[in-house]
């Protein structure tokens, strides 16, 4: 009896990665070619996407950062 293995492709260095296992959603990987580590983010058709973590629970990952860039004093003293 064969295991079944479904294909699909680093994002970032485009090598095919052979997936044997049953893949569930935002299950991680790493690409043996170029070490990144991917997220599987769709299983049909099996796609995966790079992995990040957020620490910040806010609505939005980067609402810190917007905050400094979007603050009124970050322009007023000439940190622009």
């Amino acid at each position: 009896m064969s295991k079944k293995s479904k294909t699909t492709f680093c994002p970032s260095c485009d090598r095919p990665i052979h997936v044997t296992t049953s893949p569930r959603l935002n299950q991680r990987f790493l690409c043996r070619e170029c070490r990144t580590e991917l997220e599987v983010v769709d299983l049909n058709p099996l796609t995966l996407d790079w992995a990040f973590d957020f620490e910040d629970t806010a609505d939005s990952p980067y609402s810190d950062y917007e905050d400094d860039y979007h603050d009124e004093d970050f322009y007023r003293n000439g940190q622009y």
